[in-house]
C-alpha cells in the first residue's frame, strides 16, 4: 500500500453558478459541471425533472472550493 501520509489534496476554487428558477435536475447538472455537489432540502420525495429551485446557498457568483455542497431550497 502506498503511504499517502503528509499529502494534501489541492482543491480548485470555482464560481457558484446561478441555479435558481430551473429544475432540480438542471441545477444538479450545472453544479456537477463546475465540480460542486448538491444538498437538496426537501421534506418529501420530489420529481427532479419538474421541481423548481427557489433559493440556493451559497449565492451565485461566490468563489468556493470544488467539492463543496450547495444547499438547494425548493418552492
Amino acid at each position: 500500500m502506498p503511504d499517502d501520509e503528509g499529502k494534501t489534496e489541492i482543491k480548485q476554487a470555482v464560481i457558484v453558478p446561478e441555479i435558481r428558477d430551473i429544475t432540480v435536475k438542471e441545477a444538479v447538472e450545472k453544479l456537477k459541471e463546475v465540480g460542486l455537489d448538491a444538498n437538496i432540502n426537501a421534506d418529501a420525495e420530489i420529481n427532479e425533472e419538474e421541481t423548481i429551485v427557489k433559493e440556493q446557498l451559497p449565492k451565485p457568483g461566490l468563489s468556493i472550493n470544488e467539492g463543496t455542497k450547495v444547499e438547494i431550497y425548493l418552492e
